[in-house]
């Protein structure tokens, strides 16, 4: 039924030669949109890379010698915390049975818990949490589905 005539609502998306693509993948918002104009800029320029935090939020405080911080009363460990990070609105878990985890709120504390070196009277690391501070996932959009990276 179709006669040789294209579609004038599609044509070639300027970054795939091969895939056709509607008005609204090329930026403009046709009146029935869910979201405003000025929203899709900001829905556009979204970074889409792990790590993306500003600080990192999860730490682990390991023991370096014989000795573990986990073997020490949760109120020393507390009160310990709170004298270092001034603050606490933290939360600690054990991991494990060897190391601590420090759930924390704010740049600062970041800085101020990676600066030690002892942590009742044991020698301990301080390093970000290998897997809670980094962020996977897809983004998916009507506007963009025909662009590439």
């Amino acid at each position: 039924m179709t006669s040789g005539k294209k579609n004038p609502d599609l044509s070639p998306c300027p970054n795939e030669a091969k895939k056709p693509c509607t008005e609204a993948a090329r930026g403009a918002v046709s009146v029935a949109s869910k979201r405003k104009a000025e929203d899709l800029p900001t829905l556009m320029s979204v970074s889409l890379f792990a790590g993306w935090l500003p600080f990192k939020k999860s730490m682990v405080i390991s023991s370096k010698g014989s000795a573990q911080v986990v073997d020490r009363s949760p109120f020393k460990i507390h009160r310990e915390l709170k004298s270092i990070l001034s603050d606490w609105t933290i939360e600690v878990t054990k991991l494990g049975s060897v190391d601590l985890l420090v759930e924390l709120k704010s740049n600062d504390q970041a800085k101020k818990l990676g600066a030690i070196s002892t942590f009742l009277d044991i020698s301990v690391t301080v390093s970000p949490h290998k897997s809670l501070n980094s962020s996977k996932g897809v983004i998916r959009s009507r506007h963009i589905r025909c662009c590439s990276e």
